[in-house]
């Protein structure tokens, strides 16, 4: 059995989008994603959305790069109906923060079929990142919800 510790992520508002500076990426990029599908959404970002993601264990991997050394918070965007989401996050095969392995969060209103049910959440802490690529791999640990994009944020 694998031992997470798991932490509550921050709900941004309706609307909230990642700020300019952000290093955004899409979650239909996947460089592997078991048993998830890509569809069209219209109110996710680039109209596709990666979606099915709901038995524990189910996993995806992707690649991204960061500008410059520094401190980031990291945001996903998701859509789920389900009170508690759980999330099992690592970067470059280690948790984001100290040993927070992954986060809990609640229910968005529905999949994502409008603009409404789309929503970012934070991940508690600020990862700190060397300038190049690095690997984002996500795991189900329960609860079901479709991945928009993931964020990640320049800490001044």
């Amino acid at each position: 059995l694998r031992k997470l510790r798991i932490a509550d992520a921050k709900m941004m508002p309706v609307g909230w989008q990642p700020p300019a500076g952000a290093v955004k990426f899409e979650a239909e990029n996947a460089e592997v994603a078991t048993g998830s599908a890509v569809t069209e959404r219209e109110h996710a970002s680039g109209g596709k959305a990666s979606i099915s993601w709901e038995r524990d264990g189910q996993w995806g991997r992707w690649r991204f790069s960061v500008p410059k050394d520094g401190r980031y918070d990291f945001y996903l965007c998701v859509a789920g109906p389900h009170a508690a989401i759980q999330r099992e996050l690592q970067i470059d095969g280690n948790p984001i923060v100290g040993d927070i392995t992954g986060v809990t969060f609640g229910a968005t209103g529905g999949y994502g079929y409008s603009a409404r049910e789309w929503r970012w959440v934070k991940f508690p802490g600020t990862a700190e990142l060397k300038a190049g690529e690095h690997v984002f791999t996500l795991a189900v640990i329960q609860g079901s919800a479709n991945h928009d994009a993931f964020a990640l944020v320049p800490v001044k």
